[in-house]
């Protein structure tokens, strides 16, 4: 399976939403699935009001989040884009702080849920299971110039590959220019974010914030860049059988 979305395109489901302890924030779905899809991939932007906090949580699948604009703190750490952070199921995080520029950040998630589970509350519905928490080093994108003008790919990684299959790139692509991203020797469903450029998913332009999901099963799947060059991140999910 593959599914892409723009941000754009997805604009239109656009809301302003209030969290019980009045923090507000936008939100803007991109990829829906229903929970008895399979696969039933997830993405949406969250656009958090400036100065407001989302308390610490967890949910119930493992999902990546990645800043994209504003200011903030996640936990005790800086935040700023482009920042990439994985959690994986039953995992604490938090709390995300947004500065005074608000937060803008993106959920992915290969098996959607609709539910957070915010703490200390519900922690007796955290499941005992491994705890992986992530943040990966800023990654500083290209302008459309320099992007132009590139003239090799280059592959920086964010999160260093784990034993299960978790990992995060940015693929830095000259105009037109072809690579396969970086696999797994077992099969592990992936997101592609736009971060500068256009991306060609099957004769589609996707451009910047737009989003592909590429199940497992699509194992020959190339990342192809615009005339614009391309510079996407690419988010690895545990593999099948990864712990």
């Amino acid at each position: 399976m593959i599914r892409s979305a723009t941000l754009t395109g997805e604009q239109a489901n656009r809301r302003h939403l209030t969290l019980a302890n009045g923090t507000g924030y936008w939100r803007s779905d991109l990829i829906v699935s229903s929970e008895s899809d399979s696969p039933a991939p997830q993405a949406f932007l969250i656009q958090q009001d400036p100065n407001t906090v989302v308390r610490p949580h967890f949910h119930v699948q493992d999902e990546f989040q990645v800043v994209a604009e504003g200011n903030g703190t996640l936990g005790r750490h800086a935040v700023a884009p482009i920042h990439v952070h994985y959690a994986s199921r039953h995992t604490g995080y938090g709390p995300i702080t947004a500065g005074n520029r608000g937060l803008s950040y993106f959920t992915f998630r290969a098996v959607t849920t609709p539910h957070a589970y915010f703490l200390p509350e519900s922690r007796d519905q955290m499941q005992n299971l491994p705890k992986r928490n992530l943040l990966g080093h800023t990654v500083a994108l290209s302008g459309a110039a320099t992007l132009r003008a590139r003239k090799e790919v280059a592959i920086e990684t964010i999160i260093e590959p784990q034993p299960n299959g978790v990992a995060a790139w940015l693929l830095r692509l000259p105009p037109n220019a072809t690579r396969v991203p970086p696999e797994h020797e077992k099969d592990a469903d992936r997101f592609y974010l736009v971060g500068e450029g256009v991306m060609v998913a099957r004769s589609e332009r996707l451009p910047r914030f737009a989003t592909a999901f590429v199940s497992a099963a699509e194992r020959d799947f190339e990342l192809v860049a615009g005339d614009e060059g391309l510079e996407a991140l690419v988010l690895r999910f545990p593999a099948h059988d990864g712990k």
